[in-house]
């Protein structure tokens, strides 16, 4: 609602705020939490404008030119601020029990959306699909896709909440059961 504040995140920066339209900036995240941000999303609906989200874990390398699928930053789930970006708490349903292991569906987060008509997140994974939440985070259940057989998907909602989104092929292990684009107009 205030075009001079700015949010920002990086695959190893963590969160950043500006409230001066980008002259300086102040690091939003703690030091003892991955700082590996891929996405970050505003809840816009009236009245809840001070909700934001972040996703963390970056799959496929960095800036250091990944050879082999060895720059990979892992994530620890999902963050929520609802005192828009000053703090930041981890959501407890999206806890990896082993997080040095790709074997979560919260390990590799691309991509979190909001929802304009409802609030219903939306969250991509690499490997795993994707998920949605209805209750702001409380918890996740995969909507899209299949454990194991998508290494790459994708979402997109419109203003009037008509969803589309796409699942890749694993290209590690094969073809996969479920490729393709699809779209729902029901949430």
């Amino acid at each position: 609602t205030n075009s001079s504040t700015v949010l920002a995140g990086g695959v190893s920066g963590g969160v950043w705020k500006s409230t001066d339209g980008g002259q300086t900036w102040s690091l939003k995240t703690a030091m003892n939490v991955p700082l590996s941000v891929t996405w970050i999303a505003q809840d816009t609906r009236s009245g809840q404008n001070n909700t934001w989200y972040y996703t963390t874990g970056e799959f496929s390398g960095n800036s250091t030119t990944d050879q082999g699928n060895t720059a990979t930053f892992f994530g620890a789930g999902i963050y929520k601020s609802t005192d828009n970006g000053e703090t930041w708490l981890f959501l407890s349903s999206t806890l990896d029990d082993d997080a040095l292991t790709f074997s979560n569906q919260f390990d590799f987060l691309s991509k979190i959306l909001v929802d304009p008509t409802n609030g219903n997140l939306y969250v991509t994974t690499n490997g795993f699909g994707i998920l949605r939440s209805t209750n702001g985070g409380a918890g996740f259940s995969r909507i899209l896709g299949d454990a194991g057989e998508q290494v790459w998907s994708d979402i997109a909602v419109s203003s009037d909440g008509k969803l589309l989104a796409t699942l890749g092929e694993d290209v590690f292990n094969g073809p996969s059961t479920t490729p393709g684009v699809y779209r729902s107009t029901d949430s």
